[in-house]
């Protein structure tokens, strides 16, 4: 039975068995990682705390308290004289404010924007992972279907030679050939296997999918996109990087706190407090001692003088809070450098798929035809099996280079996309319309 025949069968009977295995596309994995993701759910508790800490209300809620006892006072055991019973309640209300408010609420607010982009880079980063292992996924299913097809074609081969050999017509080296044949391709088969199942524990972790009984998306066959440079790219769609915005973020924080800590430290502050009393100073005896009520209002300033002296603690303080705003923006520039290089790598991923690919469908397409005549050859009896099975390599190998080079092509197009802020989708229909164009 030819290759394409078998093929043809093959894959009849996969369609058949298609109902017993459902499909799970990308974009239902990256759905299932964003609600069971243990890094996603982390930073979003995160969030939720900076969401609540940036609130100027607790500062501006004063101190409430009620206190109060009971006393007996005037008692004696020898005049026989029980005493007075008297009772103290007060309602206390105090607030205090001082310049440090205004600053606390800065750097509360650039620490919830914070939090903000460290939950959107920690989704993104889960879902370029997710992606990844997905597509890895299929990567490796495509592989074992191809180790299958070419297993079954040899163990095939392998029962005709033993057939002619008993018969009398087969040299026995040819069987023991098409044996080690067999072998082969069963151990290229388990170790396929084996790296499914790896695949399959990583793509759990990210996701929580624990079935191993599911078809991915056929591998997208993507056209030829007209991609500007890395540095138009960068100058296109640096803005959209959420790592870069969370790094000028980062500047933003570390300038905020240098401030308060000089306000704090090196600038006079001012401060206001008051504060309410309502009942007796003394413990009471009637109702109408506790219609009494007291307030005060206080302000006050400090002058520093002290720490503007060159050396000193508070002195230090400030210029260590100014080296974290220099760290701070030398990480701005790796991150910009970084972002460039991403972008470098990911686009001479693409270039170098897109060549891959061509050679590999085109050495494909020949691997296909030399097969097809070794087969034809072999039963002329004009080349040995060897030759055939090194003919059946070949066009495995082809095969497999095909749906790497794809592989390859889609992922670094999701690292563009990703990198860009944009959907890929909206990636490949930007650019082939700009080629289509040219």
């Amino acid at each position: 039975m030819k290759y394409f025949s078998k093929l043809f069968i093959l894959l009849l009977l996969a369609a058949f068995q298609l109902p017993a295995s459902s499909v799970i596309t990308l974009e239902e994995a990256v759905e299932s990682a964003m609600e069971n993701n243990t890094d996603l759910a982390t930073a979003q508790v995160s969030l939720q705390a900076a969401i609540r800490n940036n609130s100027l209300s607790s500062s501006f809620i004063p101190d409430i308290s009620i206190e109060g006892g009971v006393s007996l006072s005037g008692m004696s055991i020898t005049d026989r004289t029980a005493g007075t019973l008297g009772t103290d309640v007060s309602l206390g209300i105090s607030l205090s404010l001082d310049s440090s408010v205004i600053s606390e609420a800065k750097i509360n607010a650039i620490a919830e924007e914070s939090a903000l982009l460290s939950y959107i880079m920690t989704a993104e980063s889960v879902e370029e992972s997710v992606t990844l292992a997905y597509w890895n996924i299929a990567l490796i299913k495509d592989s074992i279907r191809s180790a299958e097809l070419a297993l079954q074609d040899a163990g095939e081969r392998l029962k005709s030679l033993e057939s002619q050999y008993e018969a009398g017509s087969q040299d026995l080296m040819d069987v023991r050939n098409a044996e080690l044949d067999v072998l082969n391709y069963e151990n290229s088969l388990a170790g396929y296997e084996a790296r499914l199942e790896l695949a399959y524990i990583a793509f759990s972790q990210l996701t929580g999918i624990t079935s191993r009984d599911f078809e991915t998306e056929e591998i997208p066959v993507l056209p030829k996109l007209n991609l500007p440079d890395a540095k138009t790219l960068e100058a296109l769609y640096s803005s959209n990087s959420t790592m870069l915005k969370n790094l000028e973020k980062n500047i933003e924080s570390a300038q905020a706190q240098k401030d308060s800590t000089k306000s704090s430290l090196q600038l006079p502050s001012v401060s206001i407090s008051a504060s309410y009393d309502f009942g007796p100073t003394v413990p009471a005896g009637s109702w109408n001692e506790y219609r009494t009520d007291r307030g005060s209002v206080s302000v006050g300033f400090t002058i520093p003088v002290s720490a503007w002296i060159p050396g000193s603690s508070e002195d230090l303080s400030v210029k260590e809070a100014q080296d974290e705003v220099t760290k701070a923006a030398i990480s701005l520039e790796e991150g910009k450098n970084e972002f460039l290089y991403s972008l470098e790598e990911a686009l001479s991923s693409y270039n170098q798929a897109l060549l891959s690919l061509d050679i590999a469908e085109r050495t494909l397409s020949i691997a296909e035809e030399t097969y097809r005549l070794a087969q034809e050859r072999y039963e002329a009896g004009l080349i040995s099996l060897e030759d055939v099975s090194d003919a059946q390599r070949d066009m495995l190998d082809a095969e497999l280079q095909v749906s790497q080079c794809r592989i390859e092509i889609l992922t670094s197009l999701y690292s563009i996309a990703f990198d860009t802020g944009l959907e890929l989708d909206d990636l490949v229909t930007l650019y082939t319309a700009e080629e289509t164009n040219e």
